[in-house]
Protein backbone atom coordinates (compact mmCIF):
# COMPACT_ATOMS: atom_id res chain seq x y z
CA UNK A 1 0.00 0.00 0.00
CA UNK A 2 3.04 2.45 0.78
CA UNK A 3 3.32 4.90 -2.19
CA UNK A 4 6.47 6.49 -3.53
CA UNK A 5 5.85 9.32 -0.96
CA UNK A 6 9.12 9.37 0.44
CA UNK A 7 10.89 6.83 3.33
CA UNK A 8 8.97 6.02 6.67
CA UNK A 9 12.04 6.70 8.94
CA UNK A 10 14.50 8.63 8.94
CA UNK A 11 16.63 9.04 11.91
CA UNK A 12 20.45 10.17 12.47
CA UNK A 13 21.70 7.08 11.13
CA UNK A 14 20.11 7.23 7.43
CA UNK A 15 16.71 6.69 6.20
CA UNK A 16 14.59 3.62 5.00
CA UNK A 17 11.26 2.56 3.81
CA UNK A 18 10.63 -0.42 6.48
CA UNK A 19 7.17 0.63 7.72
CA UNK A 20 4.22 -0.50 5.63
CA UNK A 21 0.70 -1.01 4.89
CA UNK A 22 -0.89 -3.96 4.39
CA UNK A 23 -3.90 -5.11 3.40
CA UNK A 24 -6.33 -7.61 1.60
CA UNK A 25 -7.34 -6.72 -2.09
CA UNK A 26 -10.96 -5.91 -1.59
CA UNK A 27 -9.77 -3.28 1.53
CA UNK A 28 -7.13 -1.98 -0.50
CA UNK A 29 -9.35 -0.75 -3.14
CA UNK A 30 -11.03 0.90 -0.32
CA UNK A 31 -7.70 2.65 1.04
CA UNK A 32 -7.66 7.00 0.26
CA UNK A 33 -5.52 9.59 1.22
CA UNK A 34 -2.75 7.46 2.22
CA UNK A 35 0.14 9.86 3.50
CA UNK A 36 3.13 10.42 5.67
CA UNK A 37 2.94 12.92 8.52
CA UNK A 38 6.18 13.85 10.66
CA UNK A 39 3.88 15.22 13.50
CA UNK A 40 5.29 12.93 15.82
CA UNK A 41 8.70 12.97 18.21
CA UNK A 42 9.51 9.81 16.96
CA UNK A 43 11.99 8.84 13.63
CA UNK A 44 9.14 7.11 12.00
CA UNK A 45 6.83 9.07 10.33
CA UNK A 46 3.05 8.39 11.14
CA UNK A 47 1.16 6.25 8.23
CA UNK A 48 -2.64 7.62 7.72
CA UNK A 49 -5.07 6.80 5.23
CA UNK A 50 -8.74 6.13 5.03
CA UNK A 51 -10.86 3.48 4.49
CA UNK A 52 -13.88 4.10 2.44
CA UNK A 53 -17.19 2.45 3.28
CA UNK A 54 -18.84 0.62 0.29
CA UNK A 55 -21.98 1.61 -0.46
CA UNK A 56 -24.76 -0.14 1.31
CA UNK A 57 -22.60 -0.66 4.68
CA UNK A 58 -19.83 -3.40 5.11
CA UNK A 59 -19.55 -5.99 2.49
CA UNK A 60 -20.52 -9.53 3.01
CA UNK A 61 -17.83 -12.31 3.49
CA UNK A 62 -17.45 -14.48 0.55
CA UNK A 63 -17.67 -18.12 2.14
CA UNK A 64 -15.62 -20.76 0.69
CA UNK A 65 -16.99 -24.11 -1.22
CA UNK A 66 -16.84 -27.28 0.10
CA UNK A 67 -14.76 -29.19 -2.47
CA UNK A 68 -14.87 -32.80 -0.58
CA UNK A 69 -17.28 -34.58 -2.48
CA UNK A 70 -18.06 -32.71 -5.92
CA UNK A 71 -19.63 -33.83 -8.64
CA UNK A 72 -17.32 -32.36 -10.72
CA UNK A 73 -18.90 -33.45 -13.88
CA UNK A 74 -21.92 -31.54 -12.91
CA UNK A 75 -19.49 -28.52 -12.44
CA UNK A 76 -17.77 -28.83 -15.65
CA UNK A 77 -21.24 -28.67 -17.43
CA UNK A 78 -22.33 -25.43 -15.47
CA UNK A 79 -19.07 -23.89 -16.75
CA UNK A 80 -19.19 -24.72 -19.83
CA UNK A 81 -22.77 -23.46 -20.27
CA UNK A 82 -21.51 -20.25 -18.73
CA UNK A 83 -18.68 -19.40 -20.86
CA UNK A 84 -20.68 -20.67 -23.97
CA UNK A 85 -23.54 -18.17 -22.95
CA UNK A 86 -20.68 -15.30 -22.58
CA UNK A 87 -19.03 -15.92 -25.84
CA UNK A 88 -15.85 -17.15 -24.58
CA UNK A 89 -12.79 -17.00 -27.09
CA UNK A 90 -10.56 -19.81 -26.92
CA UNK A 91 -6.87 -18.41 -25.30
CA UNK A 92 -4.99 -17.26 -28.13
CA UNK A 93 -1.94 -15.67 -27.74
CA UNK A 94 -2.63 -12.49 -26.02
CA UNK A 95 0.23 -9.56 -25.34
CA UNK A 96 -2.19 -6.68 -24.31
CA UNK A 97 -2.15 -6.05 -20.54
CA UNK A 98 -6.03 -4.88 -20.53
CA UNK A 99 -7.04 -7.83 -22.41
CA UNK A 100 -5.18 -10.10 -20.31
CA UNK A 101 -7.11 -8.37 -17.49
CA UNK A 102 -10.22 -8.97 -18.98
CA UNK A 103 -10.44 -12.23 -19.96
CA UNK A 104 -9.00 -13.38 -16.10
CA UNK A 105 -12.00 -11.92 -14.91
CA UNK A 106 -14.65 -13.29 -17.03
CA UNK A 107 -13.10 -16.54 -16.06
CA UNK A 108 -12.52 -15.76 -12.57
CA UNK A 109 -16.31 -14.90 -12.66
CA UNK A 110 -17.48 -18.03 -14.97
CA UNK A 111 -15.96 -19.92 -12.34
CA UNK A 112 -17.48 -18.63 -9.34
CA UNK A 113 -20.64 -18.80 -10.72
CA UNK A 114 -20.44 -22.34 -11.82
CA UNK A 115 -19.32 -23.39 -8.35
CA UNK A 116 -21.84 -21.44 -6.60
CA UNK A 117 -24.87 -22.81 -8.50
CA UNK A 118 -23.26 -26.33 -8.05
CA UNK A 119 -21.48 -26.85 -4.30
CA UNK A 120 -21.95 -25.83 -1.48
CA UNK A 121 -20.98 -22.84 0.63
CA UNK A 122 -18.74 -23.29 3.31
CA UNK A 123 -20.15 -22.30 6.76
CA UNK A 124 -18.41 -19.91 8.12
CA UNK A 125 -16.42 -20.54 11.24
CA UNK A 126 -14.45 -18.58 13.95
CA UNK A 127 -10.60 -19.84 13.24
CA UNK A 128 -8.88 -20.56 16.75
CA UNK A 129 -5.60 -18.62 17.17
CA UNK A 130 -2.74 -20.57 16.49
CA UNK A 131 -0.98 -19.21 20.06
CA UNK A 132 -3.65 -20.38 22.37
CA UNK A 133 -2.91 -22.79 24.52
CA UNK A 134 -4.65 -25.07 27.40
CA UNK A 135 -2.76 -22.94 30.47
CA UNK A 136 -4.07 -19.60 28.93
CA UNK A 137 -7.35 -20.98 28.99
CA UNK A 138 -6.74 -22.41 32.67
CA UNK A 139 -5.21 -18.57 33.13
CA UNK A 140 -8.13 -16.96 32.04
CA UNK A 141 -10.67 -18.93 33.86
CA UNK A 142 -8.98 -18.34 37.12
CA UNK A 143 -9.27 -14.16 36.30
CA UNK A 144 -13.44 -14.66 35.31
CA UNK A 145 -13.59 -16.97 38.61
CA UNK A 146 -11.79 -14.27 40.91
CA UNK A 147 -13.61 -11.35 38.95
CA UNK A 148 -17.29 -12.87 39.11
CA UNK A 149 -16.26 -13.81 43.11
CA UNK A 150 -14.83 -9.99 43.27
CA UNK A 151 -18.13 -8.75 41.65
CA UNK A 152 -20.48 -11.04 43.74
CA UNK A 153 -19.54 -10.29 47.15
CA UNK A 154 -21.23 -7.89 49.44
CA UNK A 155 -18.85 -8.23 52.40
CA UNK A 156 -17.92 -4.67 52.73
CA UNK A 157 -13.89 -5.63 54.78
CA UNK A 158 -13.55 -8.65 52.16
CA UNK A 159 -14.00 -7.06 48.83
CA UNK A 160 -10.66 -4.60 49.14
CA UNK A 161 -8.93 -8.69 49.15
CA UNK A 162 -10.97 -10.04 45.90
CA UNK A 163 -10.35 -7.04 44.16
CA UNK A 164 -6.51 -7.33 44.62
CA UNK A 165 -7.07 -11.05 43.90
CA UNK A 166 -8.67 -10.31 40.50
CA UNK A 167 -6.70 -7.73 39.55
CA UNK A 168 -3.43 -9.73 40.14
CA UNK A 169 -5.34 -12.69 38.33
CA UNK A 170 -5.92 -10.64 35.61
CA UNK A 171 -2.17 -9.45 35.09
CA UNK A 172 -1.26 -12.99 34.83
CA UNK A 173 -4.06 -14.22 32.16
CA UNK A 174 -2.86 -10.97 30.27
CA UNK A 175 1.32 -11.57 30.70
CA UNK A 176 0.41 -14.56 29.83
CA UNK A 177 -1.49 -13.84 26.21
CA UNK A 178 1.46 -11.42 25.77
CA UNK A 179 4.79 -13.77 26.11
CA UNK A 180 2.42 -16.16 23.95
CA UNK A 181 2.00 -13.96 21.27
CA UNK A 182 5.60 -12.63 21.09
CA UNK A 183 6.39 -16.82 21.49
CA UNK A 184 4.57 -17.68 18.71
CA UNK A 185 5.38 -14.38 16.57
CA UNK A 186 9.17 -15.06 17.27
CA UNK A 187 8.54 -19.18 16.01
CA UNK A 188 7.01 -17.35 12.85
CA UNK A 189 9.49 -15.07 12.01
CA UNK A 190 12.37 -17.83 12.42
CA UNK A 191 10.50 -19.58 10.15
CA UNK A 192 9.94 -17.48 7.15
CA UNK A 193 13.20 -16.33 7.44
Amino acid sequence: MNEPSGPTFVGARGQSWIDVTLATAPIAKRIADWTLRSDTSSDHRVIAFSVVEEEGGAPEIEKGFVTRSVNWRAFSSELEGILADREWEEMTSIDKEPEIDRRVAMLTGAITEAASNTLQRRRARVRPVTWWTPVLTQLKKEYYRARRRYQECRNDERRPELRKESKHSYRVYRNGVRCQKKKSWDQFIVEES
